[in-house]
């Protein structure tokens, strides 16, 4: 009788594993079960990095050119709310980043702020732009960051929107970051590559999780619907792009520790160019003080504060963000010389 009810309740425990799995286990996609992501207006280039890149280059061609990066786990498709707004004016280049969206994984696998900025960079360069306005958000930010400081006589305006590049506290990093086990060495092999515990892990990235993390950087929660979080969950499991997501990380805490615990707040007087600090009033993710400190240490900032937003103030409040771009635009007549 023990043993009937011993065998009856891992019967039981393996139908419960076997549920879980079936529930959040999310298998790989395809371009061609993205095909709703690849509008007319998308575009696919070869760079010399080796990466083929989604973009898309919008808007009125003739009008001041303006550069939007998205944050880990984003795609171009976070910007479509300024891209409805600014288009008559203002020449709009969007583009899924290496490990992102329809560019997918990268073939070094490397998804440092520095690998993303010189695959930025070249996509530029491929399509002829030479002057532009970066903005970017999150770890998009970071990017921006980098590309105004490697290449100052190109970018005419910056925009940093909830941005990461600097601590949160005086003291910068909590140092337990700066493990060199946790940050990786890039001489190893782990740090391009998952283990396969790792990589079957990545498989339960999906609308759940995603879920979750909009859910933490969003302050109307009444956004969330199903049919919102799919729309912005699905080319996350485009195929190599949650692994990426997964090395991103660890080569973030490595980028970090060459940096040192401030990382970028030391080069921050380096920026001369018009910056405009946009920051989600109830961003928990990168708070308030951050944002007051990049007007603090860029020479030609100032912050606009977005009520009632989180960390993706251009998502929450397209139309209302898209303005105060406008307004910073106009205001310092970026790119109208």
């Amino acid at each position: 009788m023990l043993k009937i009810i011993l065998l009856s309740l891992l019967a039981l425990a393996v139908i419960a594993v076997i549920g879980v799995f079936a529930i959040f286990y999310k298998s790989d996609l395809t371009r061609e079960d993205l095909a709703e992501y690849v509008t007319d207006e998308s575009q696919f280039i070869d760079l010399p990095n080796g990466a083929n890149m989604h973009f898309r280059d919008e808007g009125n061609p003739d009008g001041p050119v303006l550069v939007m990066i998205h944050g880990g786990f984003g795609s171009l498709q976070n910007w479509e709310g300024w891209v409805e707004n600014l288009s008559d004016d203002y020449r709009l280049i969007s583009m899924d980043l290496l490990g992102h969206g329809l560019t997918g994984a990268y073939p070094e696998q490397i998804y440092t702020r520095i690998t993303e900025r010189d695959a930025v960079h070249q996509l530029l360069q491929e399509i002829g732009v030479d002057k532009y306005t970066v903005a970017g958000n999150s770890f998009g930010g970071g990017i921006a960051l980098e590309m105004a400081l490697a290449y100052p006589d190109q970018v005419e305006g910056l925009i940093l929107v909830d941005s990461e590049g600097i601590p949160n506290g005086e003291d910068g990093y909590d140092t337990s970051l700066f493990n060199a086990d946790d940050a990786g060495d890039p001489n190893s092999s782990e740090f391009t590559q998952l283990s396969w515990m790792e990589k079957l892990g990545s498989k339960f990235i999906g609308p759940t999780v995603v879920r979750s993390v909009m859910d933490s950087m969003t302050a109307n929660k009444d956004l969330l619907t199903k049919q919102y979080v799919d729309y912005f969950s699905r080319p996350i499991r485009y195929e190599g792009n949650r692994e990426a997501q997964i090395l991103m990380f660890r080569q973030g805490l490595y980028q970090i520790q060459q940096n040192g615990p401030q990382d970028l707040l030391p080069r921050l007087p380096e920026l001369k160019m018009p910056t405009l600090v946009m920051q989600g009033a109830e961003d928990t993710l990168v708070p308030m003080r951050v944002g007051e400190k990049f007007r603090d240490n860029i020479e030609n900032a100032e912050l606009a504060v977005i009520p009632a937003a989180g960390h993706m103030p251009m998502m929450e409040k397209p139309k209302e963000t898209a303005q105060v771009v406008r307004d910073f635009m106009e205001s310092r007549q970026i790119g109208l010389n």
